[in-house]
């Protein structure tokens, strides 16, 4: 996740700081709007989840709280200060923060939406308040805060309208998501016949590290099938309904399991 963060923050650098299409004064402001947003994000992150969660501030924590920064300070990185950037940042992030706690029944394990979603709305409306030409802060008066939270409204009616018409589309001919039991297994399994974060060997090809992670893998896969072997057995028993439906979902999901194992042998 620190990986990818940064890589995200470094070619952030070019999204922002080559907006001005020069390399001029415009573009400067922009690569340093962007980096002072980002690093004021985090910091503030990293001291609510502290006062949240009683307890030491996570990494994976601290560095959304960058990315979420990145993104408020996007559509006003060369029009704002340095010291309006670290307010953006901040009190951006105050705003933001609560997003994340919210527990909708969607499929967002990434929190997309909030860092994405919210934090581009909310950094819109704030651009209407610090930007240094028109800003509401700046004697500006309120003509490009209203512009800017209608367009920001504006487009968020337009993403999900479109949205919701490519996924229903798409859901009339094919899947919108794997079963629940593919789920469990986990889709580097299922799909892809292997396991993404599972301890592998780091000898070459044919080294002994290697030998051995697949003698693993093959005696994993000759137990799930023994298991599965017994639990047939039992199944075969006069059962209540209740039981019958608890093996029937460990039959599954053992499938879904020896397929992942037995593929990547």
């Amino acid at each position: 996740a620190i990986l990818g963060a940064a890589l995200l923050w470094f070619g952030w650098s070019g999204f922002n700081g080559g907006s001005a299409l020069a390399a001029d004064d415009t573009a400067v402001l922009a690569l340093m709007n962007t980096y002072q947003a980002a690093a004021a994000s985090l910091v503030i992150w990293a001291l609510l989840e502290r006062l949240q969660h009683r307890r030491a501030s996570s990494a994976s924590g601290m560095v959304t709280g960058a990315i979420v920064g990145l993104v408020i300070i996007t559509p006003a990185a060369g029009f704002v200060t340095p010291v309006g950037a670290v307010t953006m940042g901040a009190v951006g992030t105050v705003l933001v923060y609560p997003s994340f706690q919210l527990r909708l029944r969607v499929d967002d394990n990434l929190d997309a939406f909030p860092c994405h979603g919210v934090a581009s709305f909310v950094g819109a409306c704030l651009t209407g308040l610090l930007a240094k030409e028109g800003g509401l802060l700046y004697g500006g008066g309120w003509k490009l805060l209203g512009a800017q939270v209608l367009a920001a409204v504006a487009v968020a009616i337009y993403t999900a309208v479109a949205t919701a018409a490519i996924f229903f589309v798409l859901s009339r001919f094919m899947a919108m998501r794997v079963t629940e039991d593919d789920e469990n297994a986990g889709l580097d399994c299922v799909c892809h016949g292997e396991k993404a974060y599972a301890g592998q060997g780091t000898g070459a090809p044919g080294s002994d590290s290697v030998s051995a992670n697949k003698r693993n893998k093959q005696q994993i896969a000759v137990d799930l099938e023994a298991q599965l072997a017994s639990v047939r057995s039992v199944q075969s028993h006069e059962l209540s309904r209740g039981h019958l439906a608890s093996i029937s979902a460990m039959l599954s999901q053992g499938r879904s399991m020896r397929r992942c194992y037995s593929s990547s042998l």
